[in-house]
């Protein structure tokens, strides 16, 4: 913050003693009601004060010898309040003031010759006080007011009744109990680390190495064989059965040449039986082998040859030659 500004307010309070600790360039606080003391910690703005205006409040006390500290101050207003006492000599510390204003107070003594001859001072303004002496300095100045004091030989002043009243009144500074100037405190420092010292490692101590210790060698491990491949198979084809040799069938035997019987009644001759079924042998279940050679196969021996001979003919007596009766030779036997 740079400035404050809180003029024309209705502000009732006494200015705080650390006043004079803000670092402001600007400080504007008339029209106000403040009362109090002018603090004298408004020294310590000398080095950023440049303007401070405090008219028409209600300050109480003596001007502190502080104010000529303010050496890079250009405007000091501090009229219509009640300061009294008499204007410090310091006041020729401010070498940049240009307007100084103390009219309007309680202000009594001799006006400091050093304050009238401030290089940069231009106008200065110190009507209705108490004044009892001004140096010829003063009236060189190109704007001045001092009216309504009581100087001798000047025009509009107060009237002597007034001006030894006022001076029968003793005025002790120490009286309004105001705050002595203190310095302000030194910022706490600000405590910064040391910076890391490097030290290098220390050197490595190289230990003995350990005694070296024999141990056998594990046991081998018997590995698991490795797997068997397995090669697929296909089947083996289906035995084939070679078809049965044909049944021979032996024709009868020519009858015997013999004298003809008597005849008789035909005698009517059964068909041969039917022969017996062919019984197959059916092959055994195929072989399962673990070995790559095919089966060897062997084929079923074939059955029995089956030969069928016609019953002899009964005979009951010599008969006579039948020549009426054909006979017909039996049906081929089946192929299976």
């Amino acid at each position: 913050m740079d400035a404050v500004f809180i003029n024309h307010n209705r502000f009732m309070f006494e200015i705080p003693d650390n006043f004079g600790n803000s670092p402001v360039s600007v400080i504007v606080l008339g029209h106000n009601k403040f009362d109090g003391c002018l603090p004298a910690s408004i020294g310590n703005m000398s080095n950023t004060l440049n303007e401070i205006i405090m008219m028409n409040n209600g300050l109480r006390s003596c001007v502190p010898e502080e104010i000529g500290l303010l050496k890079e101050v250009t405007v000091f207003d501090v009229s219509f309040n009640e300061l009294m006492g008499h204007l410090p000599e310091s006041v020729s510390g401010m070498g940049n003031v240009e307007q100084l204003n103390v009219a309007h107070n309680f202000l009594s003594g001799r006006i400091p010759e050093s304050v009238c001859r401030l290089p940069k001072l231009v106008n200065f303004t110190f009507v209705d006080n108490f004044f009892t002496g001004e140096p010829p300095a003063c009236l060189k100045l190109l704007a001045f007011d001092d009216r309504r004091n009581c100087l001798p030989a000047r025009p509009v002043q107060r009237s002597e009744e007034q001006c030894r009243r006022f001076a029968s009144k003793k005025i002790h500074c120490s009286a309004f109990n105001c705050a002595p100037f203190v310095l302000p405190s030194p910022p706490p420092p600000v405590y910064l680390p040391p910076p890391p010292v490097y030290s290098p490692p220390p050197p490595p101590v190289a230990s003995p190495p350990p005694p070296y210790v024999y141990s056998s060698p594990p046991p081998p491990v018997a590995s698991p064989p490795p797997p068997v491949p397995y090669y697929y198979n296909s089947p083996p084809p289906p035995p084939v059965a070679s078809p049965p040799p044909p049944y021979v069938y032996s024709s009868p035997p020519p009858p015997a040449a013999q004298s003809p019987p008597p005849l008789s009644p035909p005698t009517c001759l059964e068909p041969p039986p039917p022969p017996p079924p062919c019984v197959e042998n059916s092959p055994p279940p195929p072989t399962v082998y673990h070995s790559p050679p095919p089966a060897v196969y062997h084929s079923p021996p074939p059955p029995p040859a089956m030969i069928y001979t016609s019953p002899a003919p009964v005979y009951d007596g010599p008969l006579s030659p039948v020549t009426s009766v054909t006979y017909a030779s039996p049906p081929p036997p089946p192929f299976y």
